[in-house]
This record gives structure tokens, C-alpha cells and sequence, in this order.
């Protein structure tokens, strides 16, 4: 069986070894990865490598900053051979994949040295002191360098706690955040800082462009994590859901026209209180109960309502949407959401094989909201049904972080 190591060097300049031997390996700056670096440039869940056999094959994971391999975009799942060069979001990552013959196999003996001729002994040319005067001197001075160099290092570690200033003397993104840009790529001003719990950032691109790109904020990185949470609940078997960065800052929009708005704070408490009978309705569907609860708030928008009674009356649409287009993925949820008031789930799910059969794109990537809306397959009006949809779901899973006033769901 083949070994695949691969080797990097992080930030901080250390050298770093990693050996894969699992059949599949998620490379990421989140800790639940298999693989965790805390890289600003890596996404949250970058890369993921495959083994089939004596095999490995690697596929970006939708990052943010891209990957290439051996110096070419990685926009497709590919094979990787020994000695490959993989580079992700600008972190350079070396390849080598031994054989089983190769590790049995014992290094060649070095070649002794002839032992009829001796080594010459080296003879120091150090002038000798006359005596311990300049000793004494040289022991003094190294223990005053000492100090110096461990005052340096308390007073750094004190002032930059795993945080880098930014030019403004603000703290910028940790490694928390939406990875940093490649260098070269189109940047704009760097926006003031967002408080933590505040929504009022104005960084967030146009809702219409699922691939802008803009500077993250702290509401950018709640967002992204509050949504891949909400997804990986809402669907029926998708524990590594996730949105990208540039996915986040439009979701992060919706989120700031929702959060300020009384009548859906009060329809997420409403869900909430409702959990029990919400969890049933869910179950007699074979659904999630939190993705009948955000459908239902979804539904009901700025205004107050009966959200129980809204989820009943939307049970039977859902599961029967359900079935055609499927929930088993967060993509689909969304994509289900999109398209609830076609009433026809026939449409959408005979659309979407039809364009896995003549797209070169993998039906996975094609069974989103964002591929969807960016090659003109669903209307505007669908798109922001189920970007609300997601947005209210995002807040639910912990309100204060977007400044709502009650507590999140926990079904």
C-alpha cells in the first residue's frame, strides 16, 4: 500500500509533516478538520484527498483563495502523483507518495573511510587569555543580552496574543476569519472594524454575485459559521455543510435587513417554544425540525404569526418537494426552499437532471442556489426566498451574535 506524506512550512516558519492514511482527509483552518492548520490563508475546510487503492486524488473544496496543483488551478477533482506541488490559497504544500517496496527497502551503508589514514587533529588558533578578566567580562555581557531579548519577547507576546495591527492600530481578522486574499487579488479598503454583536458593517457585496469578493468582518465570520451550523441541522445527512466566504458577506446582508425586525424575533422565540410539536410535525415527514421551523419563519417574513400553524399547513408541500428534489444535502435544502412556490417540484428536479447530463459541472456543484442563480436557472425572486430562508436559520442558532433580543433554537 502506497503512503502519501505531505510536507509545508506554516507561518511560523516551522517545517511541518503530515502522513495520510485515511480514505478520505479534509485539509482546513478549522479545528474539526483532519488536517487543522492555522493558516489566514487557508478556508475553514479547504482541500480534501482521497485514497482508491494505491491511488490519491485531491479536490478543492469550494475555498475561498482557490488551489492549484503543480502551478494550475484545481477546478476539478485530479489525481496527484509523487513529488506534485500543491499550493493552497498561497500556502505551498510538497507531495510524496512512497510504495511499500520503497519503505521495506533499507538505505544504502555509507562508505567507510580508509582506516590506514588517520585524521589529522584539528588545532585551535584561539589566543589564549592571559588570564579571567576577559572571561568575566564575556559572561556578564551574554547574561545581560539574555534579559534583554526575554523582556523583548513578554512585551510581544503581551501586546499581539495570536493578533496582528493593522496600519490603523486596530486588530485585524484572526485565524477565525475569512482566510486573507491571495496576494495579487482585487482588494478594497479595509472597512472599520465591526463590534462583536453588531450588524452595522457596510462591506457585504451585492446579493446578486455569490463570487465578490470583499473584505471579511467579525459579522462575516459569525455569519459563516452560524450558517454551516444551521445547514448541517437542517439537512437530513450533511455534517460537513458549509457557505465560503464570499457566500457569508451576501448572507451577511440579509441577516442585517432580519435582525431588526421585531416580528421575526418574536417568530424564532414562537419556533422555539413550539419545539416539541414542531419536532413531531418534523418526524411525520421524515424533515428536520429545523428546517420546518425556518421555512415556516421564512414564510411569515417581517410579520408576526402563528409559526406552529405555518408549519403545519407547509408540512405537506415540503415533504413532497422533499421527495422529488431531496434534503439530503444543505444545497438542497436551499435549492427546495428556491422553488416552493412553483408548486410543481417535478420542474426543478427534471431541470437539474438535465443540466448534470449536459454540464461538464458535477451535479453537486450544480445543485446549489449559487450556481443556480449565477447561470440564470432560478429567479431573482427564488434567489432571496431561500437566502431568508438561510438567514433566519443563521440567526437562530445563536441570535445574540446579530444583536437579537431572545434565545436560539435547540431541537
Amino acid at each position: 500500500m502506497a503512503t502519501l506524506v505531505i510536507k509545508l512550512t506554516d507561518q511560523e516558519g516551522s517545517e511541518r509533516t503530515f502522513e495520510v492514511s485515511a480514505d478520505r482527509t479534509v485539509i482546513g483552518r478549522h479545528s474539526a478538520c483532519d488536517i487543522s492548520i492555522s493558516d489566514g490563508r487557508l478556508s475553514r475546510e479547504h482541500l480534501a484527498i482521497e485514497r482508491e487503492g494505491d491511488e490519491y486524488f485531491v479536490e478543492d473544496l469550494g475555498s475561498s483563495n482557490g488551489s492549484m496543483l503543480n502551478g494550475e488551478p484545481l477546478v476539478e477533482r485530479r489525481t496527484i502523483s509523487d513529488r506534485d506541488k500543491l499550493d493552497l490559497g498561497g500556502l505551498a504544500i510538497d507531495v510524496q507518495i512512497e510504495s511499500s517496496a520503497d519503505a521495506d527497502s533499507e538505505p544504502p551503508a555509507a562508505e567507510s573511510p580508509d582506516p590506514e589514514i588517520a585524521p589529522t587533529p584539528a588545532v585551535s588558533t584561539a589566543p589564549k587569555a592571559k588570564d579571567g578578566g576577559s572571561a568575566k567580562v564575556f559572561v556578564v555581557v551574554a547574561a545581560i543580552m539574555v534579559v534583554f531579548v526575554a523582556v523583548v519577547l513578554g512585551i510581544i507576546l503581551l501586546i499581539m496574543p495570536g493578533q496582528k495591527k493593522g496600519g490603523n492600530g486596530n486588530f485585524v481578522a484572526s485565524i477565525d476569519d475569512e482566510p486573507t486574499p491571495r496576494p495579487g487579488a482585487s482588494s478594497s479598503a479595509s472597512p472599520t472594524p465591526v463590534a462583536s454583536g453588531s450588524i452595522d458593517d457596510t462591506s457585504v457585496p451585492p446579493s446578486g454575485d455569490p463570487n465578490a469578493t470583499k473584505p471579511a468582518t467579525e459579522i462575516d465570520a459569525k455569519v459563516e459559521q452560524n450558517a454551516a451550523r444551521f445547514l448541517q441541522k437542517a439537512a437530513a445527512n450533511d455534517q460537513r455543510a458549509f457557505i465560503t466566504g464570499a457566500q457569508a458577506q451576501i448572507v451577511a446582508s440579509k441577516v442585517k435587513s432580519l435582525a431588526g425586525s421585531s416580528g421575526v424575533s418574536d417568530n424564532i422565540a414562537s419556533a422555539r417554544k413550539s419545539a416539541s410539536a414542531i419536532n413531531d410535525i418534523a418526524k411525520s415527514k421524515n424533515l428536520k425540525p429545523q428546517f420546518v421551523a425556518a421555512a415556516a419563519v421564512a414564510k411569515l417574513g417581517n410579520s408576526r404569526g402563528d409559526v406552529l400553524a405555518t408549519a403545519r399547513s407547509m408540512a405537506d408541500t415540503l415533504d413532497r418537494f422533499g421527495t422529488q428534489i431531496g434534503n439530503e444535502f444543505g444545497d438542497d435544502c436551499l435549492v427546495l426552499i428556491a422553488v416552493l412556490d412553483q408548486g410543481d417540484p417535478l420542474k426543478m428536479r427534471n431541470l437539474l437532471q438535465q443540466l448534470a447530463t449536459n454540464s461538464s459541472e458535477s451535479s453537486r456543484t450544480i445543485r446549489s442556489i449559487w450556481w443556480l442563480k449565477k447561470n440564470g436557472k432560478i429567479t431573482d425572486a427564488e434567489y432571496e426566498s431561500a437566502l431568508r430562508f438561510l438567514a433566519i436559520g443563521t440567526i437562530a442558532q445563536n441570535p445574540a451574535d446579530f444583536g437579537v433580543n431572545t434565545e436560539g433554537w435547540n431541537f
